[in-house]
């Protein structure tokens, strides 16, 4: 018996590149994907192609099709140097349709994409990962044999339980600050509790479960991203007071601040800035935030990825002084 068709929404439709006729009727269900043979079927191989090479369609894994939200055009013409505008990556529903398409069968997501699902995915995993009885890899579509510890949650599709995904990403992950990231983006979902996550570590028997045994009563669901929780278990690790979360501040004419990391007794706090490239207005607000913060007694730390990773002994010993210094941490 042939597969349902399930093919991208209207809502996915290239703007102003309207499919052929003959695949509209394919594109009525919403979140789902297209098989290269139903392509092939409505308008052929060469049209496929070309789609693809325009950024109208998108090549999941083989035999695997999604339209996307934010189409690229292609460079049209011998010598045209167009380049393709970046689209939207396809969303996690779209691409378990496109998993049952490819498997025949129902699926249950698991890892980064159970993760996704659950609301706390902490990277853009460009593959799909799912369940199955057997490993196997279909280029980006990922099935791992891995059975499961605490019943599944059913959805529009099946998935992993939260805590458990969280747990068994933490035990993956390639460090202890992005362990903790995962378990705090897991508690800022909602979709877990501090409890959960300590139940199912407790009961699992991974790879480096103890590292997260350790790390669960650290994870606290106020780190608004990976970066704050990073930065978070620097200072654990160096052994400073553990800072307070995204602590708001209030300066002069009522104004309010947000603090990624403050240790608000002796005003000191630590900020991560990210890749942004701030000029014009934003300069001009980030300066005057700075010396509103500074009129107020301040002292606020920019931290960068590279301080964070490559420079972390530096890093360390100009926190630790400005803590000494307010007389947080001995000599």
């Amino acid at each position: 018996m042939a597969s349902p068709v399930r093919a991208a929404s209207l809502d996915q439709q290239p703007a102003g590149n309207a499919l052929p006729g003959e695949l509209l009727e394919l594109t009525a269900a919403p979140h789902s994907a297209l098989t290269g043979q139903q392509i092939r079927d409505a308008v052929g191989e060469r049209w496929l192609r070309r789609a693809i090479r325009n950024g109208e369609i998108v090549k999941l894994w083989h035999g695997a099709y999604a339209v996307p939200r934010t189409p690229g055009r292609g460079a049209r013409g011998p010598g045209a140097t167009q380049l393709l505008p970046v689209a939207e990556p396809i969303p996690v529903l779209t691409r378990l349709t496109a998993a049952e398409l490819t498997l025949g069968r129902s699926v249950t997501a698991c890892l980064d994409t159970a993760a996704e699902l659950h609301g706390f995915s902490t990277h853009r995993d460009p593959d799909t990962h799912v369940l199955g009885d057997a490993r196997s890899t279909l280029g980006a579509l990922k099935v791992h044999r891995m059975p499961p510890i605490r019943p599944l949650r059913q959805r529009r599709f099946a998935a992993v339980d939260p805590a458990e995904t969280a747990v068994r990403l933490a035990a993956a992950a390639a460090n202890p600050p992005r362990a903790l990231a995962v378990l705090d983006a897991a508690l800022r979902s909602a979709s877990s509790s501090r409890e959960m996550l300590a139940a199912v570590a407790d009961e699992s028997h991974l790879t480096r479960i103890g590292l997260v045994r350790t790390l669960v009563p650290l994870a606290d669901p106020r780190a608004e991203s990976p970066p704050e929780s990073w930065l978070r278990w620097v200072c654990h690790d160096a052994g400073f007071p553990p800072p307070e979360p995204q602590f708001w501040v209030q300066c002069a004419n009522e104004r309010w601040f947000r603090l990624d990391l403050a240790w608000p007794r002796i005003k000191v706090a630590l900020e991560y800035e990210g890749v942004e490239f701030h000029t014009g207005r934003a300069l001009t607000n980030d300066r005057a935030r700075h010396n509103a913060l500074a009129a107020q007694g301040w002292t606020v730390l920019s931290v960068t990825a590279p301080m964070l990773w490559s420079g972390r002994d530096a890093l360390v010993q100009q926190i630790g002084f400005e803590l000494r210094h307010r007389g947080a941490v001995g000599g």
